[in-house]
């Protein structure tokens, strides 16, 4: 396991990843090639460790500008409503259109492709960033929550849903903390009246 990995998760979460190691590895082998550091984009965005997120530009108006026209890896569409897979890298259309009729139970259309993806990708676990709202949608199983943003104005303020339109940057520290909150693998501890639920 990676020394990066906070020193305050318990044993008991430390065994379950290391259980997991060999299957996401194995995911992994999957996936397209990382990015090269200057974010041209190749089908995903980098990722420095399998456990680990992925890398994410500075400003969110480049990531924005990174993946416009960005298409769909399974399909080759064009990501109308797009969200990317922190964990993965990769580019999906978040809504229940996009999601060939599997989602068509899925109450909430924005997250309908997420729920999807993260449980062809993770084991039911994800973490998205919807780029048209600039919030992170936390899943676990049949539950979602929208967390918030990493990214954040000058006054360390977010712009949800891009309402003001002014300038974000990635905040370290909330960074830290999804990144903290992935390698629990407990999502569902963050925040439990915030979660709502959706049966396949």
């Amino acid at each position: 396991l990676s020394s990066s990995a906070p020193q305050q998760l318990s044993n008991q979460a430390l065994e379950m990843l290391e259980a997991l190691t060999p299957h996401w590895l194995a995911r992994r082998d999957q996936a397209p090639q990382p990015l090269n550091p200057k974010f041209r984009w190749s089908g995903c965005l980098p990722q420095a460790n399998p456990l680990d997120l992925v890398s994410l530009p500075e400003c969110f108006q480049d990531l924005v500008h990174l993946l416009h026209g960005a298409k769909v890896q399974h399909d080759g569409r064009v990501a109308e409503n797009a969200a990317v897979c922190l964990w993965c890298g990769a580019v999906i259309n978040s809504g229940r259109k996009y999601t060939d009729g599997v989602a068509s139970r899925i109450g909430d259309s924005r997250v309908a492709g997420c729920l999807v993806h993260a449980h062809q990708c993770a084991g039911g676990l994800g973490m998205f960033l919807l780029l048209s709202e600039s919030v992170v949608v936390l899943i676990q199983g049949e539950w979602f929550a929208l967390w918030g943003s990493p990214y954040l104005d000058a006054y360390g303020e977010e712009d949800l849903w891009l309402a003001r339109g002014t300038k974000l940057t990635l905040n370290p520290q909330r960074w830290a903390r999804l990144k903290e909150l992935w390698l629990t693998q407990h999502l569902r501890s963050w925040n439990p009246d915030r979660w709502d639920r959706h049966v396949f």
